[in-house]
């Protein structure tokens, strides 16, 4: 849960530009969507790293996150009307 509550620092700029109606929509979006969607990262590094595609500890599965969010906010500003499900994250997330 603690996860879930903490808002990451790249993210946090990103949001402190924003009116606080939009925030409340992406924060109430994404946040069912946080456990799951560091699963998919942790399987996917994983993977990665059996196959050789990624060396060591780094990038860290909580920046991969981190870089996924703010991804994902930057493309519900450009489509406002767009969907920020679970698929779209796992979809930034694997890119």
């Amino acid at each position: 849960m603690a996860q879930q509550e903490r808002t990451l620092p790249r993210l946090r700029a990103e949001l402190e530009r924003t009116p606080a109606a939009d925030v409340e929509h992406f924060k109430e979006a994404v946040r069912p969507l946080l456990q799951p969607l560091a699963r998919h990262v942790r399987r996917e590094m994983a993977f990665l790293r059996a196959r050789g595609d990624l060396e060591g500890d780094f990038p860290a599965a909580g920046d991969v996150v981190d870089e996924t969010l703010v991804r994902a906010w930057q493309e519900l500003l450009r489509r406002p009307q767009g969907d920020l499900g679970k698929g779209t994250l796992f979809r930034i997330a694997s890119r």
